[in-house]
């Protein structure tokens, strides 16, 4: 089995996230990463993962990020301190592309009513505040 971590640390120290490497697997595997992105876009079956510390909320933010990643996406959470069996290790894999193709749209392109981003920034704080 071919496996990639992320991220890569290149010899200078700087780390690089390639999305040739996600196009290259069969899955991807992820807490809240770039790879995310890279297995909505190259269509990869996408598995989040946490551990029995992060589904109990020591980390709330950590645990939010992975819910609403799992939330937009479609994707299944393992925790990886418990075992599963082979059956929903399967259905994990199936790829929900109604919720993938909205994902597409709301993080994964540009806008299409040709507002400038400072009008945009402006129309999210005044909804805000509304």
């Amino acid at each position: 089995m071919k496996h990639t971590a992320f991220p890569r640390a290149s010899a200078s120290g700087i780390f690089s996230m390639r999305g040739d490497l996600v196009a290259e697997r069969k899955l991807v595997i992820a807490t809240n990463s770039t790879a995310i992105s890279y297995a909505i876009c190259f269509d990869k079956p996408l598995v989040l993962v946490w551990s029995n510390l992060i589904e109990s909320g020591v980390d709330p933010r950590k645990k939010s990020f992975i819910e609403n990643f799992a939330t937009e996406t479609g994707a299944t959470i393992f925790n990886i301190d418990r075992e599963y069996t082979e059956k929903e290790l399967r259905d994990a894999l199936v790829i929900d592309h109604a919720k993938r193709e909205s994902y597409k749209r709301k993080y994964l392109t540009s806008r299409t009513d040709d507002k400038p981003n400072y009008q945009v920034l402006l129309d999210e704080v005044i909804n805000a505040v509304d």
